[in-house]
């Protein structure tokens, strides 16, 4: 019964990512839950959005990305640092960047910029 994403500061947290290109309004459910490669591995910016955190494909599986840390690529950030795969599990703060992972040290991210409107507004 929970809304499938939350829009913030022109930010969009989303628990598998968006179809590039659809407008927010018109995104379909099922991607929402379960985008993979068309979302993370595709160019395009959101022009719309400041940013987008999503969750579901585990960071080790993302292009370039480092197990068990927080992923940034363009206005991305995957946050799912492999919890299921004995990595850890990682709080992350959009606005300033920092990462605390459930085992080992605090480390820093790139921050989300803040301010972007979606089109609609």
């Amino acid at each position: 019964t929970l809304p499938l994403f939350f829009q913030d500061q022109g930010r969009v947290f989303v628990h598998a990512g968006l179809r590039p290109y659809l407008p927010l309004d018109q995104q379909r459910d099922e991607d929402l839950l379960w985008i993979r490669e068309d979302f993370t591995e595709h160019s395009w910016k959101a022009p719309e959005h400041a940013g987008i955190v999503f969750g579901h494909t585990p960071t080790h599986h993302l292009p370039g990305g480092i197990p068990g840390r927080v992923w940034r690529w363009h206005n991305r950030a995957g946050i799912d640092t492999g919890a299921g795969f004995g990595g850890p599990v990682t709080f992350w703060n959009p606005d300033t960047g920092e990462a605390w992972p459930s085992t080992g040290d605090p480390y820093q991210v790139a921050a989300l910029p803040a301010g972007a409107q979606d089109p609609g507004d």
